[in-house]
């Protein structure tokens, strides 16, 4: 991860048709167009339960989810827990679903 991106942006799309899969992206929201690689250093995730459920994070713990959101919607929303991560019931649960989120730098204490 680069030492001076202090914001990013992600999605994560969970695409059940066919084989199913996965696709993370990761970009700077200052440098549109441009993709932070490789995704693994920025965010964190994991499918549980019968992989209708998602958690997700910011890779680097000095930040902290924000602006989470999810289409399409689910009853339960998104659910933010104290250690930074969230976490989300997937809305269709035979189509795609994605998850966009920003990451902010906590505040350094100098």
């Amino acid at each position: 991860m680069s030492t001076n991106v202090r914001t990013y942006r992600a999605s994560i799309t969970v695409d059940y048709r066919g084989r199913g899969h996965v696709t993370v992206k990761v970009w700077n929201p200052d440098a549109p167009g441009k993709s932070l690689k490789p995704w693994q250093a920025y965010v964190d995730y994991m499918l549980t339960g019968r992989g209708d459920t998602i958690r997700f994070s910011c890779h680097d713990r000095r930040f902290h989810i924000r602006e989470a959101s999810q289409s399409p919607g689910s009853s339960g929303g998104i659910l933010y827990d104290t250690l930074g991560h969230a976490g989300a019931s997937l809305g269709d649960p035979a189509g795609t679903n994605t998850i966009t989120f920003a990451c902010y730098a906590l505040p350094t204490s100098e």
